[in-house]
């Protein structure tokens, strides 16, 4: 075979059409994918922003009771910071300290590339036939 036959030339001009049909429907798709995905971050950044708040305040009650439990702690004698009484206050300011209760970082996905390859283009680029000499 030297060249493509007119049924392989229509075979081929079929897979062009249909490709470039599918590819723009693709790109429209990952554009409305692209825009809602655009508005439902715009939505969920307040409440973010609100829980971090919350967050925050719970985080400054926390140390706040860390604090007090120090204040407590410093004062009182040598005898008492031998005592068992003292390990188990040290041990309930410990379940305070190491709660984490930083800030919640969510990144915003990034869009997905709607620069889809152009496959029909290539099938299109192709020679119909063998170059004879």
């Amino acid at each position: 075979m030297t060249k493509l036959s007119k049924s392989d030339a229509a075979i081929l001009e079929s897979h062009v059409s249909d490709l470039r049909e599918k590819r723009n429907a693709l790109c429209d798709a990952i554009a409305g994918f692209n825009r809602q995905m655009e508005a439902e971050w715009e939505a969920l950044s307040p409440v973010l922003e609100s829980f971090n708040e919350s967050l925050k305040a719970a985080r400054e009650w926390k140390e706040n009771i860390i604090s007090q439990i120090e204040e407590y702690m410093g004062s009182k004698s040598e005898k008492w910071h031998e005592s068992e009484k003292a390990g188990n206050v040290e041990n309930w300011r410990s379940e305070f300290e190491v709660l984490d209760l930083d800030e919640l970082e969510i990144e915003q996905p990034e869009k997905i590339d709607s620069d889809i390859r152009d496959y029909a283009e290539d099938l299109e680029g192709l020679p119909a036939a063998a170059e004879t000499e």
